[in-house]
């Protein structure tokens, strides 16, 4: 098994995490006594493989997570995607009992949506 260093250096997963699980007495998130895992599977610019996404999905499943969020976009489709490789590995970890949460519409096209 490789490991990988995890180091967000993009910024927006920290920026989720925050939102999520902060614990700060200021700032504090909507489950803030929540435990995170953290697979890193985009580069620093925020780009990367469908393959280590996908990968990225099983290994979280496969370590138990109860939540998976993904805030990542792939593909335009003005219909269902579940053709698509990486929306069918999301229905197969929600099919193993794990909430998937994933972000839509952050391209600002009110005609279609993005996988996963």
């Amino acid at each position: 098994m490789m490991l990988f260093d995890a180091m967000d250096d993009n910024g927006h997963g920290t920026h989720v995490a925050g939102i999520i699980a902060s614990q700060g007495l200021k700032y504090r998130g909507i489950s803030y006594d929540v435990s995170l895992m953290a697979a890193k599977v985009l580069d620093s610019g925020g780009s990367g493989n469908i393959s280590d996404v996908i990968l990225g999905i099983n290994w979280c499943v496969d370590q138990g997570a109860d939540v998976i969020n993904l805030s990542i976009g792939e593909g335009l489709y003005s219909g269902a995607c579940d053709y698509n490789t990486m929306a069918a590995t999301v229905n197969d970890a929600v099919d193993a009992g794990v909430v998937t949460v994933c972000a839509s519409g952050n391209d600002g096209d009110p005609s279609h949506m993005v996988s996963p």
